[in-house]
């Protein structure tokens, strides 16, 4: 498989590229690419940030991704926003500059704020990389994003830019999240690579680890959805799980939170909030605030398929 194709070969034929966010479904079309069902020339991940991108996420990129798609001749190409000096610019360090919400934040009636992450960092930063590598308005890239069948309504909310066309893999082969999560689980671990993970698998995340112990490190793990670790891109309700399960990175966000009330009120301007109940989401986790139903309208805010596939 070519996976750094020159700008001259792009010419010639459009090249093909998976659109990588290290999540399910996206990490299906990375297998479906190795094993030749889905011609690929290039698999780009967006790297959002070392202080942005969920750690699990990075993990299974790092120790699972890139070392089994280097074994089947797959060079996953990690990309970075980066500043006007060459620095690499990361999605947190862009909200801390405080001069725009950035990320989807909901404002007190509930309707989202501006946003500009997935534009600047993930769809501006594959742009360029399709473009240097010959993508055009008359020579457009094919990029494959990977939307799954029990998602089909995010299909229609990725707008193609003027050198690329969307395709969508997974709803061509009628592939749910479950096939894709069984089709990870059925991938095997070279002998070489199952070593390695055995050696620092108790330091990994237990998403990870504990699929890993399962397997004796022989089998792919399912990665954990992929988003920046604050999104607040999220169901109501999970907010709850996420304070169960992680509840120093639960913190971390309700501090995030708090930060943009307070900028905002130092502004003479309401609230804005992580949720669309009008609420802190140190309220959202509270066994005792019950939701509306209505309220609890899942992953609002991201539905075109370049995060948490």
């Amino acid at each position: 498989m070519t996976t750094e194709p020159t700008p001259e070969q792009a010419v010639d034929v459009p090249l093909r590229a998976v659109q990588f966010g290290g999540g399910v479904q996206s990490t299906a079309m990375l297998i479906l690419a190795a094993t030749g069902d889905l011609p690929a020339d290039a698999v780009l991940f967006d790297h959002v940030g070392e202080d942005s991108e969920a750690p699990e996420t990075l993990e299974f990129v790092r120790e699972i991704a890139i070392p089994w798609a280097r074994e089947h001749d797959i060079d996953i190409q990690v990309l970075h926003k980066t500043t006007r000096d060459g620095a690499n610019e990361t999605v947190l360090s862009r909200v801390k500059r405080g001069r725009s919400h950035v990320i989807p934040i909901k404002l007190s009636g509930g309707m989202q704020g501006g946003r500009s992450c997935t534009a600047d960092f993930k769809v501006r930063v594959s742009g360029r990389w399709l473009k240097s590598h010959g993508a055009t308005e008359t020579n457009k890239a094919i990029v494959y994003m990977g939307i799954s069948l029990d998602e089909v309504e995010r299909a229609h909310n990725k707008k193609a830019q003027p050198y690329e066309i969307i395709e969508y893999p997974l709803l061509d082969r009628r592939m749910r999240r479950t096939d894709c999560e069984t089709l990870i689980r059925a991938t095997p671990l070279s002998p070489e690579h199952a070593a390695h993970l055995r050696a620092i698998v108790h330091t990994l995340d237990p998403v990870i680890r504990d699929q890993l112990l399962a397997t004796d490190c022989t089998m792919m793990p399912v990665p954990p959805k992929s988003s920046c670790w604050f999104c607040p891109a999220r169901p109501l309700r999970s907010w709850e799980s996420l304070r169960a399960e992680r509840p120093e990175r639960f913190q971390a966000v309700a501090d995030l939170e708090q930060w943009f009330i307070d900028r905002e009120a130092e502004q003479g301007k309401p609230p804005v909030y992580f949720s669309n109940a009008g609420l802190p989401i140190t309220a959202l986790a509270d066994p005792g605030v019950q939701l509306l139903p209505l309220l609890d309208r899942g992953d609002e805010g991201c539905d075109t398929g370049w995060c948490m596939t």
